[in-house]
Parts: C-alpha cells; sequence; structure tokens
C-alpha cells in the first residue's frame, strides 16, 4: 500500500467520522429538546468507541512482518463496510427505539460504529508505513491527513450538506463517501480492481441502494424522536424544515416546535386563544405609546404580525438566530404578510449581541 493511498485513506476515515458524529449530534440534540447535557454524553459514547476500537486494533497490530502485505488490508476494508452499513442505521435506529425506552439505551450502537472507524487509523498506520528511520514522520503525515478530513468533514456536514439536503440524504452521502473507502481498500488487497470484482460490485450496490432505502427507513423520523413514547404510529408533522441552524417541525393542528421544543403556534385571535397570544396584546397596556420595539425570537411570527400593528409603533426590531423561520412563516397565508411589513426588520443573529 503506497503512503500516499494511505493519506487518502485516513483522510475520508475522518471524514466520514466526523460527519457522522454532526448527524448522531443532531438526532440526539433534538430527541434530548436540547439538552446541555446531549452533546456530553454523546461525545463520550463516541470518544469510548473510537479508544476501544483502537485498543482492539492492537491485535491486528502485533506481527511486525504484516506491514506492506496488501491482503492484511481486507480487515479495514471490511470494517469500513460495517461502519457504514451501522452508521446508516444509527439515526432510523434511535427514532425507533425512544418510541419505546430511553434515548440514553441507543448509545452503544454509536460506540459501535465510532469504534469500527477508530481501528481505521492504527491499522492503516500499520500497514502502509514501513519499519524504517522514517516511520515517525509517515506516522504524523498520516496522523494530519486524519486531522483534516476529519476538519473537513465536520465543517462540509454541518454547514453545507444539513444546509442543503435532508438527514437521510445527508447520511446516504456519508454512507456512500465510507463504501467508496471500502472499495478502493478492497482494490489495492487483492492486487487490481479485476481481482476484486464480488467486493466491489458489493460497495457499489450497498451505495446504490442507500438513496432508495433512505425514505424508507427515515420514514417518520422527526415524528418518533419528537413524540418518544407518545408516537402512534401515525402521526406526522405537516411541515418539517432542515437546516444546518436546526429542525423545525409543526403539528397537523399548527403548533410550532424548534428542535423537538414546543415554539409556539399558528394564532393572532383572542377568540379563540390557542397560544396565549393575549399576553402579546398585554403590551399594548404596558406602554402608553411605543414607538419602536426590539423582539427577541420570530418563530411562527404570530406574536410579530400583533406587535406590528400596535398603534403609533414605528419600527419593530426582530432578532432571530434560525434564518429557517422566515421561510416557515413564508408557508403560513396568515403570518406571511409579516415579511413583507413596511415596520419589521428581522435580524438574523444571536439575540445576546
Amino acid at each position: 500500500m503506497s503512503f500516499g493511498l494511505s493519506l487518502l485513506v485516513v483522510a475520508l476515515a475522518g471524514f466520514v467520522a466526523l460527519g457522522n458524529e454532526i448527524v448522531w449530534f443532531r438526532v440526539y440534540a433534538f430527541v434530548t429538546g436540547g439538552t446541555t447535557a446531549s452533546f456530553g454524553v454523546l461525545l463520550a459514547a463516541y470518544l469510548a468507541g473510537i479508544a476501544f476500537g483502537s485498543l482492539a486494533a492492537r491485535a491486528a497490530c502485533r506481527d511486525a512482518t504484516a506491514t506492506g502485505e496488501r491482503s492484511r488490508l481486507l480487515l479495514p476494508a471490511w470494517l469500513t463496510v460495517a461502519a457504514s452499513a451501522l452508521g446508516f442505521a444509527v439515526a432510523p435506529a434511535v427514532a425507533a427505539y425512544v418510541t419505546h425506552g430511553h434515548w440514553a439505551a441507543t448509545l452503544p450502537l454509536v460506540a459501535l460504529v465510532a469504534g469500527s472507524n477508530g481501528a481505521l487509523l492504527p491499522l492503516i498506520a500499520h500497514f502502509g508505513v514501513p519499519p524504517d528511520h522514517r516511520a515517525g514522520e509517515r506516522l504524523s503525515w498520516l496522523y494530519l491527513a486524519n486531522i483534516v478530513g476529519s476538519t473537513a468533514g465536520s465543517l462540509t456536514t454541518g454547514f453545507v450538506l444539513l444546509d442543503h439536503l435532508p438527514l437521510r440524504h445527508v447520511v446516504a452521502v456519508l454512507t456512500a463517501v465510507g463504501l467508496g473507502m471500502a472499495a478502493l481498500l478492497f482494490a489495492v488487497a487483492a492486487g487490481g480492481a479485476r481481482r476484486a470484482v464480488l467486493p466491489l460490485v458489493g460497495c457499489v450496490a450497498l451505495a446504490a441502494a442507500t438513496a432508495p432505502a433512505a425514505p424508507w427507513a427515515f420514514e417518520g423520523l422527526w415524528e418518533k424522536l419528537q413524540r418518544k413514547t407518545a408516537y402512534d404510529g401515525q402521526e406526522r408533522f405537516r411541515t418539517v424544515i432542515e437546516g444546518r441552524s436546526g429542525v423545525i417541525t409543526v403539528s397537523q393542528e399548527g403548533a410550532v416546535f424548534g428542535g423537538g421544543v414546543y415554539d409556539g403556534g399558528f394564532n393572532v385571535g383572542l377568540v379563540p386563544d390557542t397560544n396565549m397570544v393575549i399576553r402579546a396584546y398585554a403590551v399594548a397596556g404596558l406602554h402608553p405609546a411605543p414607538k419602536r420595539m426590539l423582539m427577541i425570537g420570530l418563530s411562527s411570527g404570530s406574536w410579530a404580525t400583533i406587535l406590528a400593528d400596535l398603534p403609533g409603533l414605528e419600527r419593530l426590531d426582530v432578532v432571530e438566530i434560525n434564518p429557517d423561520y422566515t421561510k416557515l412563516i413564508a408557508t403560513e397565508p396568515l403570518v406571511a404578510p409579516l415579511l413583507q411589513h413596511p415596520k419589521v426588520h428581522i435580524h438574523t443573529d444571536d439575540g445576546r449581541r
């Protein structure tokens, strides 16, 4: 195995591993309602898996004569296939399980996939780095390539893929990259693509199957994660908006949820007052003649619609950290005019600034 190929493989391994971690954090943050502990617990399971996977790889690295043997790449190739298949299944598995039990019980699955990825770097380092005076230098370059790939994976997944694709398609992309890496390892292990026809065909078939399988596997994902044990098996949200800032869902009754947490509803009237907008009308009794008003958080736009029409108000500045709420408002005729209201100025930013 050439050193350049080793660099490529560990970079791709880092890309997929960190891309999966971003996906899993979205899932666990959603199912926990964005609690601060969700990231720490997920990271603990992820790092534990990496550690145990690296430790398990030690057994395959005891034979010093294995360095440079192409056939030994079959082990990391099969590990990559396993990690890709299991990585595809994590989100649907968590969604299915939380309808019956606690989400924390699914963390071993995260550790298992992370462990498969964690074993790759030491295995590739062992089989791809000759035991000569430059071994330390080459190992450093491999580590750097893995870090570069990991950084690219987290940034590409978090800021690009999740901002343009639904979660199921992001998972399909990461799975395809992982299977592509496995196919490369199979080809090198066999001494050429012609000698590894069956594994290559299998990897291509699995990669091709992820896109059509994703809608079925991820059916009702957000409903299951949000409703948990209260999920009735039939409920579907009337609107789901996914972006890099999070996931917004709307129930059939018009209740809005941001990241799995209740965030208001579509209503601007007092009869019936389905989301307590009487509090917005009460603002008129707190100030005799407000001219400028600052509002932190936009959500459904119902409160902003009410406040914008207060008598004498000249300007309403609304600060919302998630730009996708404006996309949601644009789809609801009741509040859509807010986006063109001459008094309303919506800023996508952190309200603390």
